[in-house]
């Protein structure tokens, strides 16, 4: 009778601890953290969307501008046939235009989120003649029927694209976050090895109350009306954080908040940081990344 009550106890003991959290102290009393907030996993490598830098100048660092090159002409007849020419900038696919003398190239492809890294272009005459762009080197190939007049011009126009990285922070550009949670406690590691230490603040479920104060009120320490909402939320999660570290010879504090969405599963996926990067002496950047899946 005495195992079975015993049994019964730690049941109980179990379900609390795992509903409301506890203090957690590692060996000889170092360090201690707060487990109700293992409720969220924000362990993950956190990257930009477009796989660029992560850190950037505030406002939108991706721009265009108009561009007119005058590319070299064919010197003779051997060369006036097929020939290459290399653009200065990097067009916006589908914005090229080329004029070789009374030929016309266009590039008709469309932009999109996965850009084509080459383009075959449309030419005015239905000769033979052909062209085609390399996005990533800014060769463009030429073929013609017939060999081109050593006088034929030839002028691009096209959007060039801003090829500035908007890096938002001194020192090495930074791609990634590498996130460890352990409770409340996080450790932020970055591509380049630098490490950022802090902690979780409030982590709430949409429409419920925060989960410390629903943990503290569930173990007696919080005074006020009971909590009809448990623990136990599933729903778009919002979770705040603040780590600091030195990068670059700069103290630099990351405050922000994590967000995702807890399924019936009890699986948080889903998951999104964005925040802003502060230098000692008030340099400031700010980031917006996704948890690789």
């Amino acid at each position: 009778m005495k195992k079975m009550l015993f049994s019964f106890a730690c049941i109980i003991v179990a379900v609390t601890l795992s509903l409301t959290g506890c203090e957690w102290t590692s060996g000889g009393g170092v360090e201690s953290w707060d487990s109700s907030k293992n409720y969220v996993d924000v362990s993950g490598v956190y990257r930009a969307a477009d796989n660029a830098v992560l850190v950037r100048e505030f406002g939108d660092s991706s721009s265009t501008e108009y561009a007119s090159e005058k590319l070299a002409p064919c010197k003779d007849d051997s060369t006036c046939t097929d020939f290459t020419r290399k653009l200065k900038g990097t067009p916006v696919p589908g914005t090229l235009v080329i004029s070789v003398g009374s030929y016309i190239f266009s590039d008709t492809s469309v932009s999109s989120t996965n850009e084509p890294t080459s383009a075959t272009l449309t030419v005015n005459q239905d000769d033979g003649t052909t062209g085609t762009i390399n996005y990533k080197t800014g060769i463009i190939t030429f073929s013609f029927a017939a060999p081109l007049p050593t006088s034929a011009s030839i002028t691009a126009n096209y959007l060039a694209a801003n090829n500035s990285t908007g890096q938002g922070n001194h020192g090495s550009a930074i791609y990634s976050f590498t996130v460890f949670q352990t409770g409340d406690h996080l450790s932020f590691i970055d591509n380049n090895g630098t490490s950022y230490k802090g902690k979780l603040g409030t982590v709430r479920v949409t429409g419920a109350r925060p989960l410390d104060e629903t943990a503290a009120e569930d173990s007696g320490e919080l005074k006020g009306p009971a909590d009809t909402t448990s623990v136990l939320q599933t729903g778009p999660v919002v979770a705040q954080f603040s780590v600091s570290g030195k990068s670059a010879g700069y103290k630099v504090s990351i405050v922000g908040t994590f967000t995702g969405l807890i399924e019936e599963s009890g699986s948080f996926v889903n998951r999104k940081i964005s925040g802003t990067f502060i230098e000692d002496g008030g340099f400031q950047a700010d980031f917006q990344g996704i948890a690789d899946q």
